[in-house]
């Protein structure tokens, strides 16, 4: 009879179900393997082996013989709990033995402590295929908390695997100080030349925490303890080079306990340590990857496992990755942190620096994170509510709403880009200043800058660096809560066009970025990534306003490449080249189920320049996508099947089908709520009947424009003159079709709105 596979195995494996492909996608070659478990504690927790203390009694540290011999007896639920008990054992010796209160509290700056968080089985957890850590180092006081909750309090986490090894020690083992004596330590050259205080302070605090000081530090741990601010990149004595590979099963779970680190709480990394019968993994990861250090063994090794406990038993919520701008109770009680903004780090929407610190107080509990789950390398984008509790903040009365993110810095900047256009508004238009986001401040740094640990990891820096964007802005409804179809068709004229209106606060001005049409006519600013998600609204007395949000992936207009892609100037003076567009390798953002059909099916790699009309079709299938989908009464989007697909070919074909076959037009049709049906109606046939115009899908009576371009360009190679002159007046005449098709003014006319709006 075969065994059973047991509860932990259970839940594990339901997790592994629906996660483990996607963990496994986002973090392909993103684990760099091998960091000294010396540098690895140095740089992550910031502590050295010098720094362990020597116990008061005289007596060597040791691992317990009968906590040792617990953990490898009975099942793997009760490893766990042998573990958590070994660990803390550990921590009796550092830093409780004989020690008073004032020494304790000088030693660990979190007080956690160790907890077993499987030691009762949650079929919430369970029916939810959520995940839980194996042991968390924890601020909570309970092992009863929900599964959900358990992440917020998480410090760091230990992933135990426990096979049928038995090893049962004799007697207690005895930890050598002098064992680290064997490894080459850091070059003392390379440290800050700057130290750093470790500094929390509340909401009537002025001091950031990690901020520089000028005088000595008292506290010999400070001195010792260089932040991560300042972190120098370091060489390695005798280091070999680093592994870059992917996951493999014994990874996965420490990978998925890091993505929900990151993901329940304001963290700028997430660290912890996972263990496989006796070998010991240290894992760190932020939004740019993960690194582990090189593996050890905990019997033959005690003195790394010891200094792992030190560590986290020292090191505050700075240590542990929290993002350096919360403050307050971060951890396990969110609902009563802050953000603080000093003016030397945080600027207005013109750029200006702030001339006074900003207290922002969060509100709602727990952390909003939109977009895909089971993800960790990317943008990592929050968004969370926050009011101003600054008595001389002029925005001490709003509702606002902080966006942390993390974008490529080879990326376009969402803050310049609303920089831009705010300059060139004000210069050119400043009447259009309503449907924004409103931006009211933000911190932009790079991820040295910020403190990550990677900063200090040499050859570990990633080869695709992201930078800290803090955003506070004005805060915004979703499109799906639009209490009526006449509210959704204002707030989709919006922002389309926008419209314009001063807004003030307190005698200051408050900057607003317009909707899509007056950007891209004053800025030259196309967005560029039009989405459901994008387009938000706010009210205002009696009326309804439409935003047009997140401007991360903007492009600037290039009307030189467009000119050259529409024929209208030459790309070259050879005689047979001259009218062959050269692509451009650029590799353009958007969002898949409402890109264009002419990027989406082009190679990512050697796309067509991104043009106004571009985003006009991005418009058209939002609207789609909402109009068949939305529940009006629930304020929720219904699943869309062909817009949901990961294939960007599945959806180009139901797309051409939509526009080309009058039955996949009804089909759609019938989902459409009826509430929703005037809009419908009005605005979607003859906005259908614009894009089928506009682009050839190669029917029998219908050759695309690509076609023909490919044709160009063969004539052009074969130095084919009669040819070639035949397919430029073939390929003039599309694009003077297309051109005329797909224009502002006729979208707005099937809107049914001004192109403008008086002054």
């Amino acid at each position: 009879m075969s065994a059973q596979p047991s509860s932990v195995a259970l839940e594990k494996d339901g997790i592994r179900s629906e996660a483990a492909s996607t963990v496994r996608k986002n973090c392909k070659l993103a684990v760099k393997r091998g960091l000294p478990v010396i540098e690895f504690v140095r740089i992550v927790w910031g502590y050295t082996p010098e720094m362990i203390p020597d116990r008061c009694n005289g007596q060597p540290y040791n691992l317990k013989r009968d906590l040792v011999n617990a953990y490898f007896e009975g099942t793997e639920r009760g490893s766990y709990t042998a573990f958590a008990a070994l660990v803390t054992d550990l921590l009796a010796q550092l830093y409780q033995e004989d020690a008073t209160e004032d020494d304790v509290l000088v030693a660990r700056r979190v007080r956690a402590m160790v907890m077993n968080t499987r030691e009762e089985k949650d079929i919430r957890m369970i029916k939810a295929r959520g995940a839980k850590p194996d042991l968390t180092w924890s601020t909570f006081q309970s092992g009863a908390q929900c599964w959900r909750t358990t992440w917020e309090s998480c410090l760091a986490f230990i992933e135990i695997k426990r096979t049928e090894i038995r090893v049962f020690p004799c007697a207690d083992l005895s930890i050598n100080l002098r064992a680290f004596s064997t490894f080459p330590e850091a070059d003392e050259s390379a440290q800050d030349s700057v130290r750093y205080a470790v500094s929390k302070t509340g909401h009537n605090g002025a001091a950031l925490k990690r901020q520089p000081i000028s005088s000595p530090v008292e506290d010999e741990r400070s001195i010792k303890r260089t932040c991560r601010r300042d972190s120098p990149a370091l060489e390695y004595k005798g280091q070999s080079a680093y592994q870059v590979s992917t996951l493999d099963d014994e990874d996965f779970h420490a990978v998925l306990y890091i993505m929900e680190m990151l993901e329940r709480n304001v963290r700028s990394y997430a660290s912890g340590f996972s263990v496989r019968d006796t070998t010991v993994t240290l894992w760190y990861g932020d939004r740019m990857g993960l690194v582990t250090s090189s593996r050890f063994d905990l019997l033959e090794e005690p003195h790394f496992l010891l200094l792992v406990v030190a560590a986290l038993g020292d090191a505050d919520e700075d240590r542990f990755g929290v993002s350096p701008y919360l403050t307050g109770a971060s951890f396990g009680d969110f609902d009563r942190s802050g953000l603080l903004l000093p003016p030397t780090r945080s600027r207005d929407a013109y750029g200006v620096p702030l001339r006074k610190q900003l207290v922002l107080k969060t509100y709602h509990p727990g952390v909003l994170v939109p977009g895909q789950r089971y993800v960790v390398v990317g943008a990592g984008t929050m968004i969370f509510p926050v009011k101003a509790i600054t008595a001389e903040s002029t925005l001490v009365d709003e509702v606002l709403i902080a966006k942390i993110s993390w974008p490529l810095e080879s990326s376009a900047s969402e803050t310049s880009t609303l920089k831009a256009v705010l300059i060139a508004l004000r210069e050119k238009a400043p009447r259009y200043c309503e449907h924004v986001t409103e931006m009211r401040c933000y911190v932009e740094e790079s991820f040295a800058d910020h403190g990550l640990p990677r900063a200090a990891m040499l050859d570990m820096v990633t080869e695709s660096p992201r930078r800290f964007v803090l955003m506070v802005m004005k805060k915004y409804e979703p499109l799906h809560n639009v209490a009526s179809v006449s509210e959704f068709k204002c707030v989709f004229i919006d922002v389309v066009r926008g419209r314009v209106k001063a807004v003030s606060h307190k005698s200051t001005c408050l900057p607003q970025i317009p909707a899509h049409w007056w950007v891209a006519e004053t800025a030259d600013v196309l967005h560029a990534d039009i989405s459901v998600n994008n387009i938000m609204f706010y009210r205002e007395d009696s009326r309804v306003l439409g935003v047009l949000m997140d401007w991360d992936h903007a492009l600037a207009r290039d009307p030189v490449e467009v000119a050259k892609y529409d024929l209208e100037v030459p790309s070259s003076d050879d005689a047979f080249m001259k009218w062959i567009y050269q692509y451009q390798r650029v590799r353009y953002w958007y969002t898949r189920p409402y890109v264009d059909i002419e990027r989406q099916s082009s190679d990512t790699d050697e796309m067509p320049p991104h043009r106004y009309e571009h985003d006009l079709e991005a418009f058209f299938w939002v609207l789609m996508d909402f109009l068949q989908h939305i529940e009006p009464y629930d304020h929720k989007l219904r699943s869309a099947y062909h817009f949901d697909s990961e294939s960007d070919r599945s959806i180009v074909i139901w797309k051409r089908k939509f526009l080309s076959d009058h039955q996949a037009f009804e089909d759609a049709e019938v989902r459409v709520h009826a509430d929703y049906l005037p809009a419908w109606d009005v605005w979607v046939p003859r906005l259908r009947e614009m894009f089928r115009k506009a682009y050839s899908f190669g029917t029998e009576c219908e050759v695309s424009e690509w076609y023909i371009r490919e044709c160009l360009r063969e004539a052009a190679e074969e130095q084919d003159e009669k040819e070639m002159a035949r397919m430029l007046s073939w390929l003039r005449e599309k694009i003077r079709a297309r051109k005329e098709t797909v224009t502002y003014q006729a979208f707005m006319d099937v809107l049914g709105a001004p192109l403008d709006i008086p002054e």
